[in-house]
C-alpha cells in the first residue's frame, strides 16, 4: 500500500510539468569531438558531466513544492605542439510550485532558479546568476496536454529571455511525443515493457564567468542536438540509456566582460568549432508515470 502511495505521489508531482517520467537521481556524461574553424584545424573534445537530485513536496489537496540541484562540469581541451584545457562548473538550486484548479484541467508552475556558473578560479562576486520559468498548462485529456510559458536568466552577455511551448501527447500505447520547446522534445517508441528507443532534439545556452587572470570575461555555450535514442530499465527503476548526437552550431566562445558582444577568444581554446558527432550517457533512478 505504502509503495502504491508513492508512485502516485510522484505522478502527481511531475504531470504537468514535462515529461512522462520522474528521475529522481540522474548522472549524464556528454562527450563531443571535432576540429576547430580557424586555419589550424586543431583537434577539440569537450566533456560534460550532469547531476541532478529533484525532492517534491505535497501540500494542500493537488499542489506541489518542488525542489531540485543540479551540478554541472564542462571540461574543453584543446590540442596542439601547446595542449590546453579548461573547466567550468555550475551550481543551482531551482525551487519551484506547481498548482492546480479545481477542475484539475489547468496547472500553474513557478520556479526560482538561482545559480553560479564559474570556473570558480577566484572572487565568486560577478558569478551569481537568477534566474526562473513560468508555465500554464491546459489538459485536455489523460492522453493531451498542452503549455506555454516564459523563461528568463541574468546571463553575463544581458537579460535573456526564452518563450517556451510544449505539447504531451501519448498517441498509444507504444508511441508518445513529450517535452518544451525549444530545450528539450523527444518522439519516443516503447520497446516491450522496459526499453524504449526514438528521436529528439535539445537546445541550450548558458555562460559562464571566468577568472581575473582573463579580466573577469565569460564563455557563451550554444549548443542544439539532433539525437537518436536507447534507454533502458536494466534492474528495477534504474534506467541507463545512449544519444548519439549531431551538433548544430555548438560553440564555447569568450566574450569581454564588458563589450558583452565582442569576442575575446582567450584562452584561445574558446573559439569556434565545427559540427561533428557526439553520444550522452545516461544514468538515472526514474519513475515512469505512464
Amino acid at each position: 500500500m505504502k509503495k502504491h502511495f508513492l508512485l502516485y505521489f510522484f505522478v502527481l508531482c511531475f504531470s504537468g510539468w514535462s515529461q512522462p517520467n520522474i528521475d529522481i537521481i540522474s548522472f549524464n556524461s556528454q562527450h563531443f569531438i571535432s576540429n576547430y574553424s580557424d586555419s589550424t584545424k586543431n583537434p577539440f573534445y569537450a566533456q560534460d558531466h550532469f547531476f541532478s537530485l529533484f525532492v517534491p513536496k505535497k501540500f494542500g489537496k493537488e499542489h506541489v513544492l518542488m525542489i531540485r540541484l543540479n551540478a554541472e562540469q564542462l571540461t574543453a581541451r584543446r590540442t596542439s605542439t601547446l595542449s590546453q584545457s579548461y573547466n567550468l562548473y555550475s551550481l543551482g538550486l531551482p525551487i519551484g510550485l506547481q498548482l492546480q484548479s479545481k477542475n484539475e484541467r489547468w496547472k500553474y508552475t513557478g520556479v526560482l532558479i538561482p545559480k553560479i556558473n564559474s570556473d570558480f578560479a577566484d572572487n565568486l562576486d560577478y558569478d551569481f546568476q537568477l534566474g526562473g520559468i513560468g508555465l500554464i498548462t491546459r489538459v485536455f485529456s489523460q492522453t493531451c496536454q498542452v503549455r506555454a510559458g516564459l523563461y528568463y536568466n541574468t546571463e553575463y552577455w544581458g537579460h535573456f529571455f526564452m518563450p517556451l511551448f510544449g505539447v504531451d501527447w501519448k498517441v498509444n500505447e507504444k508511441f508518445r511525443m513529450y517535452g518544451t520547446l525549444p530545450g528539450n522534445y523527444r518522439f519516443e517508441y516503447r520497446l516491450g515493457q522496459r526499453f524504449y528507443t526514438g528521436i529528439g532534439f535539445r537546445s541550450a545556452q548558458r555562460s559562464f564567468r571566468i577568472q581575473k587572470k582573463y579580466h573577469d570575461d565569460f564563455v557563451r555555450v550554444r549548443e542544439n542536438q539532433l539525437k537518436v535514442f536507447f534507454e533502458g530499465f536494466v534492474v528495477g527503476k534504474i534506467l541507463v540509456g545512449v544519444d548519439v548526437y549531431r551538433s548544430l552550431n555548438y560553440n564555447l566562445i569568450s566574450y569581454d566582460y564588458f563589450e558583452t558582444k565582442a569576442a575575446t577568444y582567450r584562452p584561445i581554446l574558446f573559439s569556434k568549432t565545427k559540427d561533428a558527432w557526439g553520444v550522452t550517457l545516461n544514468l538515472a533512478y526514474r519513475i515512469r508515470t505512464d
